[in-house]
C-alpha cells in the first residue's frame, strides 16, 4: 500500500459488476493523472481497491 498516497481519488470512467459463480466481480476503469509513472499509477489503483475492500 502506498504510504504517501496524497492524490485525489481519480475519476471513475467505467464500472461493471457481474457474478462469477458465488463471487461478485467488479471492473473499474479509473482516469489517473497522466504525469504519474506506471508504478505510481498502479499504487493509486491499489489504494482505491484496498479502500473499497475495507469498506465493502
Amino acid at each position: 500500500m502506498c504510504a504517501n498516497f496524497k492524490k485525489e481519488i481519480p475519476e471513475v470512467k467505467d464500472l461493471k459488476a457481474r457474478n462469477y459463480g458465488s463471487n461478485a466481480v467488479v471492473d473499474v476503469v479509473l482516469s489517473i493523472d497522466k504525469t504519474l509513472d506506471f508504478y505510481e499509477a498502479h499504487e493509486v489503483a491499489t489504494e482505491v481497491e484496498l479502500k473499497k475492500l475495507q469498506k465493502y
